[in-house]
């Protein structure tokens, strides 16, 4: 298990049912600041940042999921007996996943957002040339694709300020712990796929209808998978929506909530 979280790696907000929000490879726990505004009235929204991300601890040693998923039950442990429901993002949904299949009584409910799930081969030969790309060149490179792959075109030119910040969050990530969570995000799809159809809570799955990496087929998919799950597609937008329509994501988060 990691080190216990201390008071400047997550905050609390609102009140409610417990939802505990999982950012993405390179971000932190601000990303989540639109949508827990839109939900602090009803519900009690908890964000942390992941190891290597934020004001965590470095990433020490060999990297797994399970590296990251120590963080989050030391968190959900002090948060006991309340279970909560799991909001993952990107390299966040497969946390949430990994955790869920190894503690499943701990977590009422999951929304697995913008997630990777049975790449084929040319999709990983894409995801394993942006990691050989941060390697070789470092953070500079990846950046301005990442942009481009995350929001619309109208929100790019219409929204400069909230893109500077994400472009600043991912500038200053330290390299070595940056490479080791992107290695996570590369290959621990392959860990999860024959896993996934343990998963036995009540389960949201949302992407954007234009996520390039983590398709509306790959949320098809996994929700075939996993019993009882329910696939929505996010219209318009792409990877970053929590980010751009933080309206929206938050009304999924809500209809999830009033089935669970």
């Amino acid at each position: 298990m990691e080190p216990n979280l201390v008071l400047t790696e997550f905050n609390t907000v609102g009140t409610g049912q417990l939802i505990i929000f999982v950012h993405g490879v390179g971000l932190n726990r601000f990303m989540w600041c639109p949508v827990v505004d839109e939900l602090k009235q009803e519900f009690t929204c908890v964000t942390f940042d992941l190891l290597g991300h934020g004001q965590a601890p470095d990433i020490e040693g060999t990297v797994s999921i399970k590296k990251f998923t120590g963080r989050l039950l030391n968190l959900i442990e002090e948060l006991q007996p309340i279970k909560p429901i799991l909001v993952g993002f990107s390299l966040g949904a497969m946390v949430v996943k990994r955790f869920v299949i190894d503690n499943p009584n701990l977590v009422r409910g999951l929304v697995i957002a913008h997630s990777v799930f049975n790449r084929n081969n040319e999709q990983r030969k894409a995801i394993e040339k942006r990691l050989d790309n941060v390697q070789n060149n470092g953070l500079n490179g990846v950046i301005e694709p990442a942009i481009q792959r995350w929001f619309t075109g109208s929100f790019i030119d219409s929204r400069p300020p909230i893109l500077e910040r994400v472009r600043q969050t991912l500038l200053e990530n330290n390299l070595s712990n940056y490479q080791k969570a992107y290695e996570v995000f590369v290959f621990g799809d392959r860990e999860l796929v024959p896993l996934v159809d343990t998963i036995e809570c009540p389960c949201f799955i949302i992407t954007g209808e234009n996520d390039v990496n983590s398709t509306p087929s790959m949320a098809h998919a996994l929700s075939e998978r996993i019993s009882g799950s329910e696939v929505r597609i996010l219209r318009g937008l792409a990877h970053g929506a929590p980010i751009e329509a933080p309206k929206k994501f938050a009304k999924l988060i809500r209809e999830a909530m009033t089935q669970w």
